[in-house]
Formats: C-alpha cells, sequence, structure tokens
C-alpha cells in the first residue's frame, strides 16, 4: 500500500510540488496569525517518511544517547513543572514537528542526493521575495509583502515579519555556497543577491553574520586564492551599490543608502530607546527569572504568561530598566530563552550535545564543514539576538550535516 501511494505521488508530482508550495506559502505567510504554527507542509510531506531509514537516526545519535537521555527527562520535568501547561505542550509539539521536518528531509536527500546548485537554488529562492519588495519600494508599487519600517526608513524582510529571520535564513546557507571550491557565475550572482538583501534588510544581526562568514572563509587557507578575491569583489560591489542606489523613504523622499547605513549604526550606541540598550534589559530580566527556577526554568513557551501573572511585589522584584516602563514578555537571546523557560540542565545538555556533534563532524568532509560552520553561526553568533530556538531552517542543516556523514565518502572530493 505505501509503495503504491508513493508511486502515485511520484506520477502526480507536478500537482503534489504545486500543493506543497501553496502550503508553504501560506505557512510563511500566517506566521503572526493563531494558525501561524500550523505548518501544513509538514503533512503534505508526509508520503516521504517512507524512506526513512530509523537504522540511521540510531546511529546518529548513538554516540550521544546518554545526552538524549537527560534531555528527554529534563524536558519532561519542566514541562510538568510548567508556569503554562498549554504553551509547553505547544512548544513540544513545535519541537517534534521540527524534528520530524529533520527525518523528513534526511529521506529526501538520502534518495535522491543534494545537486550542485542546491544551495545557490535555495538562497535565490530565499532571496526572492525581498528583491520584488526592493525594488517594488524603488519603483513606488504596492508592496505584495507585509515590509517592516523603522524611522522613515524600510526594511527589507521578504516573507519574514522580521528582517532577522529573513538575514538568518540566508546566512544559514551561505556557508555551503562561500566554501566551494568553483565559483560559476550562478553561483557569484547568488552571492552577489544574498549580499545585496542582508545590507538592505539593514539587519546589524545579518551584517554581523555576513561579516563573519566572510571572515572565516578568509581564514580558510593560508593564501589569498582566486575565489577569496572573487567573493571580495563581489562583496565591495554589493556593498557599493547599496551606498550609490537612492533610498526611497515612507514619506517617498529620497535617501542615499549612506543616510540609511548611517540611521541604523547611530542606533548601536547605547543610548536611550535603542535596539541594544533595550536587549540588555531584557537579557537582566530573563536572568533574574533563571535565578529564581535555576533547574527546570519556569516551562517552555510559558514565560508570557509567568510575566503577565506576577504580582505588585514580584514585578518589582524582576523590574530594573526597560525602555517599555513595564517588564517584557519575550526573549532576545535563545540562550537566555533556554535558562530561563527550560532551566540550567536541560541547557547545559543542549549546549554539550551541540558542541559534541560540531567538534565531531566539522572536518569530516566539505559538506560536513559547511553545515558546521552554519549551526555555529546560528548558535553562538546570531543566538545572541534572536529569540527562536526552533527556527525551522536550522533543522535543514541538521539534516544536512546528518546526510554529509551517512554519505562522507561521496563528499571528500566534492566542490562542496
Amino acid at each position: 500500500m505505501k509503495d503504491f501511494f508513493y508511486r502515485y505521488i511520484i506520477k502526480m508530482k507536478y500537482a503534489y510540488l504545486s500543493l506543497v508550495l501553496a502550503s508553504t506559502t501560506f505557512d510563511l505567510l500566517s506566521i503572526k496569525t493563531p494558525v501561524g504554527n500550523l505548518k501544513l507542509a509538514y503533512l503534505f510531506c508526509l508520503p516521504f517518511i517512507r524512506l526513512v531509514t530509523f537504522n540511521y537516526l540510531v546511529r546518529y545519535f548513538h554516540a550521544n544517547k546518554v545526552m538524549i537521555f537527560f534531555l528527554a527527562t529534563s524536558l519532561s520535568i519542566t514541562i510538568l513543572n510548567s508556569y503554562d501547561l498549554i504553551s509547553s505542550l505547544k512548544w513540544l509539539t513545535l519541537l517534534v514537528a521540527n524534528l520530524y521536518l529533520f527525518i523528513i528531509l534526511f529521506s529526501y536527500f538520502n534518495k535522491n542526493g543534494l545537486e550542485q546548485t542546491t544551495f545557490e537554488n535555495t538562497a535565490i529562492l530565499l532571496c526572492l521575495p525581498g528583491i520584488i519588495q526592493w525594488l517594488c519600494i524603488q519603483l513606488n508599487l504596492t508592496i505584495p509583502f507585509l515590509s517592516q519600517t523603522h524611522g522613515f526608513f524600510y526594511r527589507i524582510n521578504g516573507l519574514s515579519y522580521y528582517s532577522n529571520f529573513f538575514t538568518v535564513a540566508i546566512s544559514l546557507f551561505l556557508p555551503f555556497i562561500l566554501f566551494k571550491k568553483k565559483l560559476t557565475n550562478h553561483t557569484m550572482i547568488t552571492l552577489f543577491l544574498s549580499f545585496f538583501m542582508i545590507i538592505q534588510s539593514t539587519s546589524r544581526t545579518g551584517i554581523l553574520l555576513l561579516t563573519f562568514l566572510i571572515f572565516i572563509k578568509l581564514l580558510t587557507n593560508s593564501y589569498i586564492s582566486k575565489n577569496k578575491l572573487k567573493i571580495l569583489a563581489i562583496l565591495t560591489l554589493s556593498v557599493f551599490s547599496g551606498l550609490i542606489i537612492p533610498e526611497k523613504t515612507l514619506n517617498n523622499s529620497n535617501k542615499s543608502g549612506l543616510d540609511k547605513i548611517s540611521f541604523f549604526a547611530n542606533e548601536l550606541k547605547l543610548t536611550p530607546a535603542t535596539s541594544p540598550l533595550e536587549r540588555t534589559y531584557i537579557a537582566t530580566q530573563g536572568l533574574k527569572v533563571f535565578a529564581d527556577f535555576p533547574l527546570f526554568g519556569v516551562g517552555p513557551l510559558a514565560y508570557e504568561n509567568f510575566i503577565l501573572k506576577l504580582d505588585s511585589k514580584s514585578i518589582e522584584k524582576y523590574y530594573s530598566k526597560s525602555l517599555r516602563k513595564s517588564l517584557y514578555w519575550h526573549h532576545e537571546n535563545i540562550w537566555i530563552e533556554l535558562l530561563a523557560c527550560n532551566g540550567a540542565i536541560f541547557s547545559i545538555i543542549f549546549l554539550l550535545f551541540i558542541i559534541c556533534n560540531i567538534t565531531k563532524n566539522i572536518f569530516r568532509n566539505p559538506l560536513s564543514y559547511a553545515a558546521s560552520v552554519s549551526l555555529l553561526t546560528y548558535y553562538f553568533l546570531a543566538g545572541q539576538f534572536v529569540q527562536n530556538v526552533l527556527y525551522p531552517p536550522v533543522f535543514v542543516i541538521w539534516a544536512i550535516l546528518g546526510y554529509s556523514i551517512t554519505h562522507e565518502n561521496n563528499y571528500h572530493h566534492s566542490d562542496i
């Protein structure tokens, strides 16, 4: 029955792929709605579960079986002690959904492999909504996707409601393109579009990630190769283009790219009403909550409910400074989020799990190197400025890392 169903799906592949594309688009556009975490696309990927080799999962996690046992145990305890059990169960559901995504993607890669242009095409698809936004702004047309704004300036955010998530998603796939041995014209165009979109988003997190990845690329060998010079030339061209092309503002005036960059760079100063200052207040509050609930936290996704139900004495205890004159109910750092919501036991084991997997696999082959750099960049750099531990694209990278390990011999002498 499974084989018949799978053959039927393959026969109807174009209709099936259209359905997956439509459901994925719905998921992306509904992020900020009550059905934003429904992830219909997962359901339509069910036929791929036939391809899953659970022996692989046993092998992949075998070295971490003790960690996984304690992760599951500590997570169970923190959920049972949660200040908002329904929200914590929702968090667990999202975790399972993303692990399911990891399984689906691995099984798909295991069956079909990775094409040479896979990562370029992925990056272009991520950039495309942002490119459309930017062109509509420049041509004074109606913007088809909800663009983020700050001051008088637009912030390019693609299909994401937050420019940081847009640039983080692009940055997750950049290592697979940057560390290729051969740079084709397709690759160079992809790099230019990716660099240009990150700059146009004016996401300081995205620009920091881009700087870090370029720096790692330059350190890859002891000499400056043609590839490195080409990448530096592409980066220079994208920055120069962003500076000289006039920028449309909310009041329909023209500002230079330098004006826009100066505006956002000025907010890096720790002065009132700046994003960095607010993040320090949010972090301080989160650490205070963690100090009172050090072992198991207040419960995953229960932080908001915990803050909203505090009495006046507790509010005074956790409040130090705030730009909003009240307590914050969200996080801006995934590690403080884990500590406050899941406690030290889960967070430490989770940290060890990530470090062990990255250090063990980073130099196995070119593909695992790119995947490890991507995970390293997310958890230890982007994670200091974003607040989404269960970010679905990260599970895509875990799947690619798993695939690179099981097909190690195929990637020792590949271009990626």
